[in-house]
C-alpha cells in the first residue's frame, strides 16, 4: 500500500553515515572458542572471547557478556571479568561478589566504551581468578556469550 511506498522513499539513499547519533550500526557475537572448560589459576588471567569489528569515527561500542556457569574451587576463590579494547582494560573488572563462599555463578556484565577512532578494533572479555582457581565454561556447556554493538556517535 501507500505506507510501504512512503517508507521505501524515506529510506532510499540512507547509509550508515546518515544514521542519527545513538543508532545501532552493526552487531557481532561469539561464544567460547571450544567446548572445553577454561581453568584459570589463582591470581592469573586469560582471554575468554574476542571479536574484531571495524567502526566509524566517534562510534561507541556496547559490550555484553554472560559467562555461563563458573566454578569456584574453594571459599577463597573469586572470579573476575574484564573488558578490553585493543588490549587495554576499559573497566576495573567485577567486584569480589563471590569471595568467601563456594560458588557456581554466572556473571553478566555490560560496558559502553568511550568514542573510538575509525578503523578495526579488537574487543575482548577476559576472566581472572583471585586468591584461588576458577573454571570458566564449567562442565563444558558452552552457554556463555559475548555480544557487541556499534552505536553511532
Amino acid at each position: 500500500g501507500s505506507g510501504t511506498i512512503a517508507l521505501t522513499n524515506q529510506l532510499s539513499g540512507m547509509t550508515t553515515a546518515s544514521l542519527p547519533s545513538g543508532s545501532v550500526i552493526q552487531v557481532a557475537s561469539t561464544g567460547y572458542p571450544s567446548s572445553s572448560a577454561i581453568s584459570v589459576s589463582a591470581n592469573a588471567r586469560t582471554d575468554l572471547m574476542t571479536i574484531t569489528m571495524t567502526v566509524r569515527a566517534n562510534s561507541k561500542v556496547m559490550m555484553w557478556f554472560e559467562s555461563g556457569q563458573i566454578d569456584g574451587s574453594g571459599t577463597t576463590s573469586n572470579a573476575n571479568i574484564y573488558f578490553r579494547v585493543d588490549g587495554t582494560d576499559v573497566d576495573n573488572g567485577t567486584n569480589h561478589y563471590f569471595y568467601g563462599a563456594s560458588f557456581r555463578p554466572s556473571i553478566n556484565k555490560i560496558k559502553l566504551t568511550n568514542a573510538l577512532s575509525a578503523g578495526s578494533h579488537t574487543f575482548t572479555v577476559s576472566g581472572s581468578a583471585y586468591n584461588g582457581g576458577v573454571v570458566y565454561n564449567f562442565q563444558s556447556m558452552n552457554t556463555g556469550s559475548f555480544m557487541i554493538q556499534e552505536i553511532a556517535g
